[in-house]
């Protein structure tokens, strides 16, 4: 998208007046703001900027097959876009993996777990066991022959990780190395030994498309339950894109983020699913609030990495689609897991984009890249409210001409608002993420066609009323 260079400083000889050439109809008020003296009029100079930062999250799970196939298949056509445009881009892999001793992640053979009840007795505090009345069906008292109360000890079942029984499990990390969860994978070579530079590949590496069909064919011996929305707070966690960090250089703060899920089942933790906990009301109410606790967490983190800028965020998950169904006597839960619920409410929030897993996906995410290519080139945010028909938007088309846009430039063109006719300027649309401050959208031949194109825009800022 942009680069963005705030010039707050008075603009003597292009201050509209409230008289003058705008005629603003409302120019005293703007609802809920008011409009500041016209001697602070804001300029804002941009550069049209290539970079972008994309983080594909991929699921390793045990019927992913099929898909890293298409995915690596795709991945050429998707960067294409890319490159033809210039871009300055870093390209990331990482796996839906949270869970997993030291053993899984370092690539050894581990020993897998299965869910198992164990029953066990209640004690007291002096190690004697707990002694109840024995109850019936209908949950009364039961009486020997004499007419005495039945007795016996009392008991909890609890639902614990025991070892599965299975040989032991072949790690899908053998092949490469990581720092355990929302860690960049690189594929290491036959030795053993890998090559840092590869944690993220770039407009320079060698053998890109190559590189990139190696690391997100991760494989399909995951243990574990696919969580791409854990992995990736896991990714951007302190620890891991500080100084020193095994993410650290993957994220530019001036760059675009794009990121990308790719797996056939929904984020899996049972504990925030409402209706996996039965009929109780108070349950499912429960279920819901953690849901709920759980989306808004992650949602702060995306704002929190991109400074609450949603427009230089592009999201997009490649899932099972809700509403499919699936067919499973033997797992009532799947449909569930597989139909992408809880992922799509997430996607959505972000105002992202919902692709079909299902089948050959590679000429829906070569469009999706072409998406991503238009949105950065023809949208801007600006960074405050401003009063309504005071903007003016200008292009000079010489990167290396530093006069005024609105002066002297022989190159300069001012665009006009194209929303209520015209394919050649720009039109207003609405911020979901702040409904004050509209995004702007270049159209037709006023879309930049490179970086390095100088775009200004003046306006009068609007303050929130005292």
């Amino acid at each position: 998208m942009w680069r963005s260079k705030l010039e707050m400083k008075a603009i003597s000889l292009q201050v509209l007046s409230c008289a003058g050439l705008l005629a603003l109809a409302n120019c005293g008020n703007t609802p809920g703001y008011r409009v500041l003296p016209q001697e602070q009029e804001t300029s804002q100079e941009i550069v049209v900027d290539n970079k972008i930062d994309i983080l594909f999250v991929v699921d390793n799970s045990k019927s992913m097959d099929p898909e890293q196939e298409v995915l690596k298949q795709s991945f050429e056509n998707f960067i294409k876009e890319f490159q033809a445009k210039g871009f300055d881009f870093h390209i990331g892999v990482i796996s839906t993996d949270t869970m997993g001793d030291g053993n899984y992640w370092t690539g050894q053979e581990f020993s897998g777990q299965k869910m198992s009840k164990v029953t066990e007795t209640v004690k007291d505090e002096a190690g004697a066991a707990v002694m109840v009345p024995k109850l019936n069906a209908r949950g009364k008292p039961v009486k020997d022959k004499d007419g005495k109360p039945v007795v016996v000890e009392k008991t909890v079942t609890k639902s614990v990780m025991v070892d599965d029984g299975e040989p032991l499990h072949p790690s899908t990390y053998r092949n490469f190395a990581n720092n355990g969860p929302g860690s960049l994978l690189v594929r290491k070579n036959p030795e053993g030994d890998f090559d840092a530079s590869l944690k993220f590949l770039t407009n320079s590496t060698p053998d890109l498309i190559e590189r990139f069909q190696e690391t997100a064919t991760i494989g399909s011996d995951s243990y574990f339950a696919e969580s791409p929305l854990l992995a990736l707070q896991e990714f951007f966690s302190p620890r891991m894109i500080i100084a020193g960090g095994w993410n650290e250089g993957f994220r530019r703060k001036e760059a675009q983020l794009a990121i990308i899920i790719v797996s056939d089942e929904d984020e899996s933790d049972a504990s925030f699913v409402p209706g996996r906990w039965g009929k109780s009301a108070y349950l499912a109410d429960m279920a819901q609030d953690l849901q709920n606790a759980r989306a808004k967490a992650f949602v702060e983190t995306m704002d929190q990495v991109v400074g609450k800028q949603r427009s230089r965020l592009h999201f997009a998950a490649v899932v099972t689609p809700v509403g499919t169904k699936i067919e499973n006597e033997k797992d009532p839960n799947l449909q569930r897991n597989v139909e992408a619920r809880f992922l799509t409410r997430i996607t959505k929030e972000l105002n992202g984009t919902i692709l079909d897993v299902r089948g050959d996906f590679s000429v829906r995410l070569a469009n999706l890249a072409k998406t991503f290519v238009t949105d950065i080139l023809t949208k801007f945010e600006l960074p405050q409210p401003f009063v309504p028909n005071t903007l003016r938007v200008c292009v000079d088309e010489t990167p290396e001409d530093q006069r005024d846009c609105l002066g002297a430039s022989p190159t300069a063109r001012i665009l006009s608002d194209v929303s209520k006719g015209g394919s050649d300027g720009y039109v207003l649309l609405p911020n979901p993420a702040d409904a004050s401050r509209p995004i702007i959208e270049f159209r037709g031949n006023a879309i930049p066609q490179r970086s390095g194109i100088k775009v200004r825009f003046y306006y009068t800022p609007a303050k929130p009323k005292e």
